[in-house]
């Protein structure tokens, strides 16, 4: 299947056969991309919303979208109902209505269908980039409220082999670093303590002149998060950071980032199953995937058998992997998924790659202490 699209993707998985549980999920997943993407599409018949940080308008990548739908329904474009934004979304709303009702392919269209969902995804991920650097975020959970935090715990775990590279035994923070924790690195001078970062992060540093996450600011002593107080966010998992901060951060609290294989040793309860709560189907969990709202360290309906919590959905997970794409460029590995992927696809497989000075994402990391 060729796509009508020149970004270079973001999101890898490994995903052959489909049974019909996978089909429906990816039908309901499809149900809430559409529900998301609507809340855009609306804005964009109002007004084309660009960014200063993105070569392509909220217009085209929409466009780009539906585009995709068609040659995956039909095998073909029909230009001729593409001639206008108006005229993109009128079809969109006959392919919707085919795939939401009686739409049954064949098991290798089925298949074509999920690469469809997650290739859309991560132009969904631009999308949504380009209106919050115009200060407009769809509305996630309005049900906050201030709550005491969650101090930092971390979990002893055994070392051994996976793929025959040994695995050394550590201590792993519970789950993701939080707000509040991050906010504790902030405050006691984080980001202008040069020892803490690499020669990589001070150059970053330098040349975007921060002392606190992009999306962070203060006002009477307060900080807030994209406009909310941060005492109703302390527990929730700190993202939209780069890389360096993380491993900033992580070296602040006396601990490290973990690479791709730690990551897959902790989720894999030591490489003796295959999910972290142990069971084989990711359905029964009740995972933050599949766009639900965020949830707070606090939730611990997926704790790994070693008391790990929330290693697939919520927020990605830094790990020190990297590898270069297709412009050369060095990228960083990230795990377990956020809360906009669909569980269908959660495995160990799973990956995500950013370069290391980006910040637009659920991005989070974990810590191993040293």
């Amino acid at each position: 299947m060729e796509y009508n699209y020149d970004f270079y993707p973001k999101i890898y998985f490994s995903y052959k056969n489909i049974n019909s549980l996978d089909w429906i999920d990816s039908k309901n997943y499809f149900n809430k991309f559409d529900q998301v993407l609507d809340f855009y599409i609306f804005k964009c018949l109002i007004y084309n919303y660009y960014s200063d940080k993105h070569s392509y308008s909220a217009q085209m990548l929409i466009s780009f979208i539906i585009e995709n739908m068609n040659i995956l329904i039909y095998d073909m474009l029909h230009v001729e109902y593409f001639n206008s934004f108006e005229e993109t979304i009128r079809r969109y709303k006959k392919l919707k209505e085919l795939i939401l009702s009686s739409y049954n392919p064949s098991e290798d269209k089925k298949i074509k269908f999920v690469n469809f969902l997650i290739f859309s995804l991560d132009l969904l991920q631009e999308i949504m980039l380009i209106f919050e650097q115009n200060k407009i975020y769809y509305p996630k959970n309005t049900f906050l409220f201030k709550e005491d935090p969650i101090y930092l715990n971390f979990i002893p775990i055994a070392g051994g082999y996976i793929n025959n590279i040994k695995i050394p035994s550590c201590w792993v923070s519970e789950s993701c670093i939080s707000n509040y924790h991050f906010m504790i690195f902030v405050n006691n001078g984080g980001y202008i303590n040069n020892s803490l970062w690499s020669e990589d992060g001070l150059n970053w540093l330098k040349n975007i002149n921060i002392q606190h996450p992009t999306n962070w600011y203060k006002i009477h002593d307060t900080w807030y998060i994209n406009d909310t107080s941060i005492d109703k966010l302390f527990n929730f998992p700190v993202q939209n950071i780069s890389y360096f901060e993380a491993e900033a951060c992580a070296k602040y609290y006396n601990g490290r980032l973990p690479n791709e294989n730690e990551w897959i040793w902790f989720s894999t309860n030591r490489n003796k199953t295959i999910y972290p709560w142990g069971i084989k189907n990711s359905f029964y969990k009740t995972l933050i995937t599949d766009f639900s709202f965020q949830k707070s360290i606090c939730d611990k309906y997926d704790e790994s058998l070693f008391g790990l919590n929330q290693l697939y959905g919520n927020v990605w997970e830094y790990t020190t992997n990297i590898k270069k794409n297709n412009k050369d460029e060095i990228e960083v590995c990230l795990k377990g998924g956020d809360w906009k992927v669909p569980k269908i696809i959660i495995n160990n497989s799973l990956s995500f790659y950013i370069k290391k000075n980006i910040t637009n994402y659920s991005t989070g990391f974990r810590i191993i202490l040293l």
